[in-house]
C-alpha cells in the first residue's frame, strides 16, 4: 500500500498572511486573507501589484527601492481617465456674489432669508447689502482686495455683511462669539482686516481697528463696481487650528467657490423650491455651503438662533415648522437629531428630501433607525469629505442600500467619488502614486484648491505643491489617510499627523499642548483623541506639579481656546512613555477610564444618587463624586445635551442644557433640581386652589393677595 494525495491546510489568526516558498517551477506565493476584512478585488489588486513590482526588480534591475512604482499602467490609466475625469464647465470669470445677483434679478420677490425678525426677500437682501457695501467703500481706510472682519449675530445681518464685503471688492473674515478674546484679536490682526463690521447686538470688544455698524449708512455714498480676476481675488478667509499654537487663515478665492456651486456636472438638483437651514458657525466652512448653496440656486435659508441649534428639541421644531428640504449636519449632531425623530412619530418631515453629512467620520449603521422611520419618504442621503483648504467639499458619496444595511464594523468612512473639477490621488511617503486598494496620503487637486495660508509662506509651500507624477501643477497635501476602492470610492481613514476632528472641527493637538504647557504646573503635555460612544474626544496627559494645577481646567482654558478644543479628560503621569525610537508610546498610555477612581464615600441622598447614576450613564465611568466638575471628568457640550435629557427624564423636572453649564457638579444640580420641584409644587398648589373658584372669586383672591403684598 502507499500514501498519496496528501493535502495540508494552514490557518492563522492574522487577517492577511503571505507565504513565499521555492518550488520546482520557481518561487510560489500563497496569500491567505480574511474575507470579512478584505474584498476579493482588493486581494487581486494586491497580487497584481506584487507581480508588477517583482518584474521591475528582476527585469529593470533597479538599485533603489524608491525607484519602484507600484501602479501598473492600466491602473494609472484608470485613475486618470475614469476616477479623475472630472473636468467640467463653470463660469470661471464670475464672482460668488454675482451668482446671488442672478437670483435677485430672476426672483426679486422670493424669500431669501428667514430669521427671528421675519422674512427678507432677495430684492431687500440685495438692497441692504449694496447699502452696506457703499458704506464700506466710503471708509477712509478702504482698499480694494483688503480684508474686513465680521463680528455679527446669527441672523440676516451676518449674510448682509458677507455679501456687502464681497460687493465692495474686499473679502470677509468671520469671527465666532465662542472664541476667546485674544484669539479674536489675533485673527483680526493676522488677517490684515482694516475694519470690523459689527452691530449693537454684539458684545463690545476693544478692537485694534475701526468698526462699521451693520446698520450704518453714509449719505450719498454710491457703490463703485470693480473688476478683478476671480481666480486670484479672495472671497473669504477662515481660520482653523494651527499646530504651532496659533490659528492659520485659509484664503479661499471666488473661483474656488463658484466652481462648487455652478458647474455643468453638478451632482445635486438644488432649486428655488428648496429651504435650507444654516446650523453652523460662520467660522466652519459648512456655513458657506449652507448659505450660498441656497442663495445661488434661488432657495431660502432659515437662520435659527444659537440656542435653537444647540437644543435638539428646538432644532427639530425649526426643521419641521420651516419645512426644511435640505439639511446639512455633522454625523454626531445628526445621530442625536435622528434619535429624537425616531422617538417622535408625529414629527412631520415629509418635506425633507436631502441630508448631507460632512466634517467627521460617518457610521452608516447608526442611520438605519432614521431610514426605517422615514421609509415612506424619498430622502437623498450623501456623505461628503471636505477640507477648508480645498473649499468645503471634495467628494460626493451617496449612501446606497448596501451602506445603510452594513452591520459589521468598517474602518474609515466611505465618502464617494471626486466632485466636478476635483482630482483625488493617494500617495506613499515618497510622494509616489499608490494603486487603488492601497492606503496612503490623500492629495487633492483641481479648481477648489485654495490660495494658501495668510502670512504663512513656509506652511503654504509645504502643504500646497505640485504632484508631478500625476501631472498636477498644484495640489493640497491633506495629511489625511485614505484608500481608493474602485467598487466603493474613497475611504477616509483619519489623520496621519497630530490633527484630529472633534465634533466637526479640525483640531491641532499641538495648539492644545501649547496652551497646557503655558501653565506653570505643566512641564510636559501630550494630547490625543480616542473614539467613544459620543464620537472622537480629547484626552490630555500631563507631567508636572498636579498640586499647583488649576482647580478647573475648563475655567483656565476659557480665555485661551474654544470649548471644542478643551480636553474631556486629564491624566497626570510621572513621565510620558516613549518607544525605543523616542516616539510617544501610545499603547502604554492609560485609557480615559483609568484616569478616575471610584469614590470611597457614597452619599445616601436619594436625589443625589439619581443624579450620579445619570452622570455615570452619560459619561461611561463610575469615577464621579458629588463635587466632581462635569467638564473635568469627561463632559463636553454634546454630553451636556444628553445629561440634560437624562436628568429631565429621571427627576421629572425640566433640566435645560444651560443648567448643566450653570450647575456643574452633582451637588449643585441636586440643589437646583430641588428648587425646580418646589417651584413646580407651588404652581400646582396655586392651580389647584384657583381651579375651584369662579372668575369673581379669583379676581377677589388676587386683589387680596395684592393688598397683603
Amino acid at each position: 500500500w502507499q500514501i498519496g494525495k496528501i493535502r495540508s491546510n494552514e490557518s492563522t489568526e492574522y487577517p492577511l498572511t503571505l507565504v513565499i516558498e521555492p518550488s520546482q517551477r520557481g518561487t510560489q506565493c500563497l496569500l491567505q486573507y480574511d474575507p470579512e476584512k478584505y474584498s476579493q478585488s482588493q486581494i487581486e489588486c494586491l497580487l497584481q501589484q506584487m507581480h508588477h513590482i517583482t518584474q521591475q526588480i528582476v527585469l529593470d534591475k533597479l538599485e533603489k527601492l524608491d525607484m519602484l512604482t507600484s501602479v501598473r499602467p492600466e491602473a494609472q490609466r484608470w485613475l486618470v481617465d475614469n476616477w479623475n475625469a472630472t473636468a467640467c464647465e463653470f463660469p470661471r470669470g464670475t464672482h460668488l456674489h454675482t451668482l446671488v445677483r442672478h437670483q435677485v434679478e430672476a426672483r426679486p420677490d422670493a424669500i431669501a432669508i428667514v430669521d427671528a425678525s421675519g422674512a427678507l426677500t432677495y430684492e431687500a437682501l440685495w438692497a441692504e447689502s449694496v447699502r452696506l457695501a457703499a458704506t464700506v467703500q466710503a471708509h477712509e481706510h478702504f482698499v480694494v482686495g483688503e480684508a474686513v472682519a465680521l463680528w455679527l449675530p446669527r441672523d440676516r445681518s451676518a449674510v448682509i455683511g458677507m455679501l456687502a464685503v464681497l460687493l465692495a471688492g474686499a473679502h470677509y473674515v468671520p469671527l465666532d462669539p465662542i472664541y476667546p478674546q485674544n484669539r479674536l484679536a489675533f485673527i483680526v490682526r493676522d488677517s490684515g482686516a482694516f475694519a470690523v463690521i459689527t452691530s449693537v447686538d454684539m458684545d463690545s470688544i476693544g478692537w485694534e481697528v475701526p468698526q462699521i455698524n451693520v446698520s450704518d449708512e453714509v449719505p450719498e455714498a454710491n457703490l463703485v463696481t470693480w473688476s478683478a480676476d476671480p481666480a486670484s481675488h479672495p472671497a473669504y478667509v477662515i481660520y482653523t487650528s494651527g499646530s504651532t499654537g496659533t490659528p492659520k487663515g485659509c484664503v479661499i478665492s471666488h473661483q474656488n467657490t463658484v466652481r462648487l456651486f455652478a458647474n455643468d456636472e453638478m451632482e445635486f438638483d438644488f432649486n428655488d423650491s428648496d429651504i435650507w437651514v444654516a446650523a453652523h458657525s460662520l467660522c466652519f466652512d459648512f456655513s458657506v455651503w449652507e448659505i450660498f448653496g441656497a442663495l445661488t440656486t434661488g432657495g431660502r435659508v432659515v437662520i435659527p438662533a444659537y440656542e435653537d441649534v444647540r437644543n435638539v428639541d428646538r432644532f427639530l421644531s425649526v426643521v419641521v415648522d420651516s419645512s426644511v428640504t435640505v439639511l446639512n449636519q455633522t454625523p454626531e449632531a445628526f445621530y442625536r437629531f435622528s434619535d429624537l425623530v425616531v422617538s417622535k412619530p408625529s414629527a412631520d418631515l415629509s418635506h425633507l428630501r436631502c441630508v448631507i453629512f460632512g466634517g467627521d467620520t460617518l457610521d452608516p449603521c447608526r442611520l438605519k433607525p432614521f431610514v426605517d422611520r422615514m421609509a415612506t419618504h424619498s430622502i437623498q442621503m450623501v456623505n461628503m469629505y471636505g477640507i477648508t483648504e480645498t473649499t468645503v467639499h471634495v467628494t460626493y458619496g451617496p449612501l446606497d442600500v448596501q451602506c445603510l444595511n452594513e452591520t459589521a464594523y468598517q474602518p474609515g468612512s466611505f465618502v464617494g467619488r471626486p466632485l466636478p473639477e476635483t482630482t483625488i490621488w493617494v500617495v506613499n511617503e515618497s510622494g509616489q502614486l499608490v494603486p487603488p486598494g492601497t492606503v496612503g496620503e490623500i492629495v487633492v487637486g483641481g479648481s477648489g484648491v485654495s490660495l494658501g495660508y495668510r502670512n504663512r509662506p513656509d506652511l503654504t509651500a509645504e502643504k500646497f505643491r505640485p504632484l508631478a507624477v500625476a501631472g498636477e501643477p498644484r495640489c493640497y497635501w491633506s495629511g489625511d489617510l485614505g484608500v481608493i476602492l474602485p467598487e466603493r470610492g474613497l475611504v477616509h481613514l483619519g489623520r496621519k499627523d497630530r490633527q484630529v476632528q472633534i465634533r466637526g472641527f479640525r483640531v491641532e493637538c499641538g495648539e492644545i499642548m501649547t496652551a497646557l504647557t503655558s501653565h506653570q504646573s505643566v512641564s510636559q503635555a501630550y494630547v490625543t483623541s480616542f473614539d467613544s460612544r459620543e464620537g472622537a474626544e480629547l484626552i490630555a496627559y500631563l507631567v508636572g506639579d498636579e498640586a499647583a494645577a488649576p482647580a478647573r481646567w475648563s475655567a483656565y482654558f476659557e480665555p485661551l481656546l474654544p470649548r471644542y478644543m478643551h480636553p474631556s479628560y486629564y491624566c497626570w503621569l510621572p513621565e510620558i512613555p516613549l518607544t525605543p525610537n523616542g516616539k510617544v508610546d501610545a499603547a502604554n498610555l492609560p485609557t480615559p477610564q483609568d484616569t478616575f477612581e471610584t469614590p470611597d464615600v457614597i452619599d445616601d441622598d436619594t436625589l443625589l444618587q439619581t443624579i450620579l447614576a445619570s452622570w455615570k450613564s452619560v459619561l461611561g465611568h463610575s469615577g464621579i463624586a458629588s463635587d466632581s466638575e462635569f467638564f473635568e471628568v469627561g463632559g463636553h457640550s454634546l454630553k451636556a445635551l444628553a445629561l440634560a435629557e437624562h436628568l429631565s427624564d429621571d427627576l421629572g423636572v425640566s433640566f435645560d442644557v444651560t443648567d448643566i453649564f450653570d450647575y456643574t457638579t452633582p451637588k449643585q444640580q441636586a440643589t437646583h433640581a430641588e428648587s425646580l420641584r418646589v417651584s413646580a409644587e407651588s404652581l400646582s398648589a396655586v392651580d389647584e386652589l384657583l381651579s375651584g373658584l369662579d372668575d369673581d372669586e379669583i379676581a377677589a383672591t388676587l386683589a387680596l393677595m395684592s393688598d397683603d403684598a
